[in-house]
């Protein structure tokens, strides 16, 4: 390619390799920047890494991070939150540093937190009702929750609003790039699970469905296992929690908002644990005489 192709080339795909630039140093600054902010690592207290703070009306955008969050809340743990784009060693959030350990994935910290702190208050003695809280668990974290991530990612009618609402604290252009890239992830990773290849109506009829099913089982006991909180309240909480606090009411939302008791779940948790602008009550969700 002689001089003056290259400048055509360069003119008439300038909008292509100015993107791309600005993707490279985007890309090369989350990367790298991973060590460049300097923290102060206090011995004792744990380090809870998130993802930047959205604009949501609750403080943490993952159920995942929120139900590390409540347990370090529960068990009167000091910790700090640290909210950037470093994933941490197993690519996902949320992670933790304590001291010198690094730990991924909500289930194996609090399991390592249990341990490593000698947590006492949450064994369950009867092999039955482990074994129920075990399936209950892996199901609201790994079966229930995709419906959530498809509202807040693809549903049509409110995933624009959701996902500015996600990036609200990311800076422009920044923000452009990381939406692109996130959402193209997240749409693929949805369709790889499955749940995208369904109509819209099916996959909000199949959440109404999971929420009905844990109303009922919830019942009219304070906790899912009885009159204590336990691990598998930490889990539905930290979901539910997420469809309750919506920016735009999706329908699953609003099928959380037709039991009583799953209400009054979320707001008898949230308001023992957290502070009025880390779960504002005052958004999206009714109040208890409604």
């Amino acid at each position: 390619m002689d001089f003056n192709s290259l400048i055509s080339f360069v003119s008439s795909n300038k909008v292509s390799i100015l993107s791309g630039l600005a993707l490279a140093v985007t890309t090369g600054a989350l990367l790298k920047g991973k060590g460049k902010k300097q923290h102060t690592f206090e011995p004792g207290v744990v380090y809870l890494y998130d993802f930047p703070k959205g604009g949501f009306p609750v403080i943490h955008i993952s159920p995942f991070v929120l139900k590390v969050s409540l347990f370090l809340r529960l068990n009167n743990i000091p910790f700090k939150v640290i909210n950037n784009f470093d994933m941490g060693p197993r690519n996902k959030k949320p992670w933790i540093r304590l001291d010198e350990d690094v730990v991924s994935d909500s289930d194996i910290i609090i399991q390592y937190l249990i341990k490593k702190l000698n947590i006492k208050g949450f064994e369950i003695n009867d092999p039955d009702q482990a074994a129920e809280a075990h399936m209950l668990r892996r199901f609201i974290d790994d079966a229930a929750v995709w419906s959530l991530v498809y509202s807040r990612w693809v549903d049509p009618m409110n995933c624009s609003t959701n996902i500015e609402a996600v990036f609200a604290s990311v800076p422009f252009p920044m923000s452009v790039l990381v939406k692109r890239f996130s959402l193209s992830g997240t749409s693929k990773q949805l369709y790889s699970v499955g749940i995208s290849r369904y109509e819209r109506d099916e996959i909000y009829e199949r959440a109404a469905k999971d929420i009905d099913a844990l109303a009922r089982r919830l019942g009219d006991k304070p906790y899912l296992l009885g009159n204590e909180i336990a691990l598998v309240d930490v889990s539905l909480f930290s979901v539910l929690a997420q469809f309750a606090f919506e920016i735009i009411q999706s329908p699953a939302g609003a099928a959380l908002k037709t039991h009583r008791n799953l209400v009054d779940y979320v707001q008898r948790i949230g308001e023992a644990h957290f502070k009025s602008n880390e779960l504002d009550f005052s958004r999206s969700y009714p109040s208890p005489r409604q």
